[in-house]
């Protein structure tokens, strides 16, 4: 079981570092949808957490619903419905007031949507930037 969850984890990760080498990505929330799309939810919050704290307002929120809805989706996949349904109201109502902040992705609207039901699969995320 965790040797599956080894293999499949750092294929995901070479599939990431080749993407962004590919795509010259440089700025860390250019990797946001590459992450979200491989299901690197749990790598997704750590990354965007070491610039969170470092901004302010509508920015700082947007992000901070980006934190919590990867962290939804961590409790959803680990079974821990309760969790992601709590989880899952706030990142709702963070992305929906930082919305605007949000344009180096698209799909978030989407996404808001389908936190309604974190049991449901989540959906994919387009990136906005460089290599797009």
């Amino acid at each position: 079981m965790y040797r599956d969850y080894i293999h499949r984890s750092t294929r995901r990760y070479r599939n990431v570092i080749q993407k962004a080498g590919r795509l010259h990505i440089t700025d860390p929330r250019h990797l946001t949808a590459i992450l979200w799309n491989d299901g690197l939810y749990f790598e997704l919050h750590e990354l965007l957490e070491t610039f969170w704290l470092e901004t302010h307002g509508n920015e700082r929120t947007a992000l901070k619903g980006l934190i919590q809805a990867a962290g939804v989706y961590v409790h959803s996949l680990r079974g821990n419905l309760r969790a992601a349904r709590g989880l899952a109201v706030r990142a709702r109502e963070n992305l929906n007031q930082g919305l605007a902040c949000l344009d180096f992705i698209s799909g978030v609207d989407m996404l808001i949507q389908c936190l309604e039901d974190p049991a449901a699969p989540p959906p994919k995320l387009g990136r906005i930037g460089p290599g797009r």
